[in-house]
């Protein structure tokens, strides 16, 4: 299972939206849990995200499909699922 870290998630974003973005909280949907990084938090399990963008609260959500017996052995599949 991925690790989903803070900074790197931050730095995504930065360059999807052509923004300052600060990540100020992740929480694993379906969990009261809040942390700083996420770890192994398995498959087609969405991550919440909150944070700024240039001073304006935001969330996201990012869902998480990874290889495996259930049909998204291929980058091409997941990316489907997105879709």
């Amino acid at each position: 299972m991925p690790d989903l870290k803070a900074g790197e998630v931050q730095r995504y974003l930065q360059g999807v939206l052509h923004a300052s973005v600060t990540v100020s909280k992740m929480v694993v949907l379906g969990s009261e849990s809040t942390v700083k990084d996420v770890t192994g938090y398995g498959y087609g399990v969405p991550v919440r995200v909150d944070l700024q963008v240039d001073g304006t609260s935001r969330r996201a959500v990012i869902p998480h499909h990874e290889p495996g017996s259930v049909g998204h052995e291929h980058m091409s599949d997941r990316a489907q699922q997105l879709l």
